[in-house]
Order: structure tokens, then sequence, then C-alpha cells
């Protein structure tokens, strides 16, 4: 069945960004959960050896399937949602946590304890309104917000990773933040 008269002569190509390009099409293809399974070795490279809680995992997954290229990728950018301790980005730090945000974040460690839910829906609107009510734009809360809970200024959607994250981990965080604020005088 096989002949070498049906060999092309010219010589064959490996096409790294065509194997990259298949690599995230089978990532974002996959069910989160099995992907969730997949991961997990690659968090533990990152000194995440605590397993996350299976559900919380797959959420943060469903965020970063869409960006990520390799489960190496995914990992670098998951490793925020399960860590104790965040290291903020200094730049990013040094532009949006500032002394100036605090009320902000007093104002919105007020609102976030009385949400019950943390829907994505739902927070997006709290923000909105609130970012209405103090005559700001949604940018400039939501920005300090993001560095707030991942540590740097590019992440999957805020309101995605604040349900991810849910209320206790997301209140520990902004008020961690507001403390870094704070003493960044």
């Amino acid at each position: 069945k096989f002949t070498l008269d049906n060999v092309g002569k010219s010589a064959g190509v490996f096409n790294p960004e065509k194997l990259m390009w298949l690599n995230s099409h089978y990532i974002k293809e996959k069910p989160p959960e099995e992907v969730a399974g997949l991961l997990t070795p690659f968090l533990a490279e990152r000194g995440i050896t605590t397993a996350p809680p299976p559900d919380m995992l797959t959420k943060a997954v469903v965020t970063l399937q869409t960006r990520a290229r390799t489960l190496i990728e995914m990992a670098e950018g998951a490793a925020f949602y399960f860590q104790d301790k965040l290291e903020y980005d200094p730049a990013a730090a040094k532009k949006f946590l500032t002394p100036e945000l605090v009320p902000v974040f007093d104002a919105l460690l007020d609102k976030l304890a009385l949400v019950d839910a943390f829907k994505e829906e739902d927070l997006e609107e709290l923000f909105r309104t609130m970012a209405e009510s103090l005559g700001l734009k949604l940018g400039k809360i939501a920005q300090p917000v993001r560095v707030a809970l991942c540590g740097k200024t590019a992440s999957p959607g805020l309101f995605e990773v604040m349900s991810v994250l849910g209320r206790d981990h997301v209140l520990a965080r902004l008020k961690a933040a507001r403390e870094f604020a704070l003493s960044s005088k």
C-alpha cells in the first residue's frame, strides 16, 4: 500500500506556529474539567501544591481557556487564583495602588460585603453604579481592583475573576491592597 512513488521530493517542514495553534485549539475544545485535571501538575511546578477546590479550578480554567496556548501558559495565568500572598507588579502597584484610592477601596469593601452571590452581572452593575456615584469612569475603579486581585494589569475579565475567587478571597485581597496603598505614602 505504500510506495516511494507517492513520496514528495521536497523536504518536510515543521511549523511550530501551526503546532501552537493546534494546541490552543484543543485546549479550547476540551471540557474545562478535563483541562483542570491536566493543569494540576503544571500548577505544582509553580509551587501550588495544595489542591485547589475542583470547582474553583474548573472555573479558573474557563476564564483562561480562550487565552492560553499551552498548559504552561495557563498555569502561569492561573497562579494568582491560588496564591495566599499576592505579589504586586511594582509598576502596576505604583500606578494603581495609591493612597488616593483608599476611599474607593473602603466604599467597595462596604458594598461587596453586602453582596450575597458573586455573579458577574451583579458585580458589573455594582461597579457601574459605584463609578457613577463617585463621578469616576469604570476603568478608574476596575483597574486598581484588578491589580488588587491579580497582582498585575492583565487578567481575564475582572468580574469573571471576582466570581471565581468568591467573596471571602476578594474581600481579603482588597483589604490587603488597601493596606498596601496606605503604606505607599
